[in-house]
């Protein structure tokens, strides 16, 4: 990946020489190479966004995470997302401070695909032709706070807090700026800072899966039903299957 991005680099456009700067930062940063993950992510131009576009018709071309949780209930944002806040002093929480206006969901009325959890409607993307973000300079920023840590990590994150530059279209700009981040200093504090700042500014713009191998978590901490997960082990049996048939365990043999 870096050797192709340095490709696009040499023989792309402006655009594409950004967004491969963004793409080569990002596989550094998932090789541990940081000190050239910084610097590819210093090349990005402030407000640079490169997005995938969508349009109202025809089906295969329209916005699917908005198709399938706007217009129709076949996926939702998993329980873990609801009530993201932020605290006085910028600390990230959840239930325990100010609305974050990055990870925005409304509960609906009606039930989800599946019958049994009541639908939560994700508000980054609402139109069939909204664009959906894949390289820009807010990430690029981050890559830097997580490859740099301590007090660059801070300021940066601050920055972004109090700079709307390149927001993604349907995020209220208004609720700019954030509360600039007072919190703990300590190494772990800084590093749960960093990756939580990117779990919402990035939230539903495809970059999680990576993040998460990046950083050893577990796939799903919680099943959308309550039930406590962990990294590795065997599979969770469905909460349907438990639920219609006492003779199946919670688990696989």
């Amino acid at each position: 990946a870096v050797a192709l991005f340095g490709t696009a680099i040499a023989k792309g456009t402006a655009d594409v020489k950004n967004a491969a700067y963004v793409g080569r930062a990002r596989a550094n940063l998932n090789l541990g190479n940081m000190a050239a993950a910084i610097a590819d992510a210093a090349l990005v131009p402030e407000g640079f966004e490169m997005v995938a576009t969508y349009s109202e018709s025809p089906y295969r071309r329209v916005n699917k995470i908005q198709s399938r949780n706007i217009e129709g209930t076949s996926i939702l944002p998993h329980r873990d997302w609801m009530g993201k806040t932020i605290k006085a002093d910028g600390t990230l929480t959840k239930d325990d401070g100010t609305a974050d206006p990055r990870v925005k969901i409304i509960a609906g009325e009606e039930f989800g695909g599946r019958g049994l959890i009541a639908m939560r409607h994700q508000q980054k993307y609402l139109k069939r032709d909204d664009p959906i973000p894949f390289a820009t300079w807010r990430e690029a920023q981050l890559i830097t706070a997580e490859a740099s840590q301590g007090a660059t990590a801070v300021a940066i994150i601050n920055v972004l807090r109090s700079n709307t530059a390149g927001l993604p279209k349907n995020i209220d700009s208004s609720a700019w700026p954030l509360t600039a981040y007072a919190g703990g200093t300590s190494a772990a504090e800084v590093t749960e800072l960093v990756r939580e700042e990117r779990r919402r500014e990035l939230w539903y713009q495809g970059v999680r899966p990576g993040d998460k191998i990046r950083w050893g978590e577990a796939f799903e901490m919680t099943s959308e039903y309550g039930t406590a997960l962990g990294a590795g082990g065997p599979l969770m049996t469905s909460f349907l299957e438990v639920a219609s048939n006492p003779n199946v365990s919670t688990k696989c043999p």
